[in-house]
């Protein structure tokens, strides 16, 4: 009878350790509630507001809570867009003119905007300290290189040649794409201490697509390999090896990453990818709606809630999903 409890026991254990490999974190979700949200969403941070471009063609951002709020549209401007945000609700946004020939990045926050120096600035990052990254060209450069605005200066962070920059962490590390001298693109990972350093293979092309809190660095090695890189190593993420090609676009700190996938823009269906769960796409996550159909996931936050776009009825949406129990 003891030898049979034993045995009980340990398949109690085997099986209690297998149900813990299988749950989700609390960064991630087996199935999700979705929310129409009135902007095209791009980014959401921890107290879920999100950023993204409303109905307008403005800047905005949007909550449960507070509703929408539009940004101002910069004078000599006609339109803008909303690009990221932090978890204090300071946000960063893009505008436009009319002929799309001219653009110019501003932060917005609390009713109030403000002009991003240099000319045709581009930023594509913010981190809770209001540092911001992008491109932009600075005064007696020749054209735009990657920078980081702090307050009302500007510093380039390239060294020879054309290079933007595309995420920040909170700790102040940067990420980006940069060329060489002879033409080849590599990701390249910086922070003041430090400089700028290329990162992935030395004779490959390679892309930085997101960094999170940890320092975790999410690249392309191409042409179709999806790697997380982290001091000095990689590891190549099985995304949708039996799919059309994933295009990564965000990435929590549990490493849980969304974006998009499909043989082509129009057909893209929006994913999420994670260590526990795999390769899913999120219009499997969501249970039956009708006459929705989810064609990009651009952000997701730590507690595992994912923002994007897609079509309600043939018409843009954009969607708030949030991690059922």
């Amino acid at each position: 009878m003891k030898h049979a409890s034993v045995f009980v026991l340990v398949l109690l254990g085997s099986f209690i350790a297998a149900q813990a490999q299988a749950t989700p974190g609390k960064c991630e979700a087996a199935h999700y509630e979705l929310i129409e949200v009135p902007l095209r969403a791009i980014g959401i941070n921890n107290s879920q507001t999100i950023v993204g471009t409303s109905k307008a063609g403005r800047a905005a951002l949007w909550s449960k809570r507070d509703g929408l709020h539009e940004a101002e549209t910069p004078s000599g401007f006609t339109h803008s867009e909303g690009i990221a945000l932090t978890d204090h609700g300071f946000a960063i946004g893009i505008a436009i003119n009319r002929q799309t020939t001219q653009r110019q990045g501003f932060t917005f926050s609390n009713g109030k905007v403000t002009l991003l120096s240099g000319m045709h600035s581009r930023p594509f990052a913010v981190n809770d300290s209001a540092q911001v990254v992008g491109e932009s060209q600075v005064q007696g450069a020749a054209a735009s290189a990657a920078v980081i605005w702090k307050g009302a200066t500007v510093t380039p962070l390239g060294d020879c040649c054309a290079s933007v920059a595309y995420g920040i962490n909170n700790h102040g590390t940067a990420i980006g794409n940069i060329y060489d001298k002879s033409g080849k693109y590599r990701a390249f990972i910086w922070d003041e201490a430090r400089g700028l350093r290329r990162i992935g293979p030395a004779e490959g092309f390679s892309a930085a697509l997101a960094i999170n809190q940890a320092g975790d660095i999410l690249m392309q090695e191409f042409p179709n390999d999806i790697v997380l890189y982290r001091d000095g190593t990689t590891k190549r993420l099985a995304l949708s090896d039996k799919r059309p090609a994933a295009h990564p676009r965000a990435m929590n700190n549990c490493e849980a990453i969304v974006g998009s996938y499909g043989p082509f823009g129009d057909a893209d269906r929006a994913f999420v990818w994670s260590e526990a769960l795999g390769f899913r796409d999120l219009n499997d996550a969501i249970g039956e709606q009708k006459g929705w159909v989810l064609q990009m996931a651009t952000g997701i936050n730590e507690a595992g809630e994912i923002v994007g776009w897609g079509e309600k009825n043939h018409e843009d949406a954009g969607f708030l999903l949030v991690p059922k129990p």
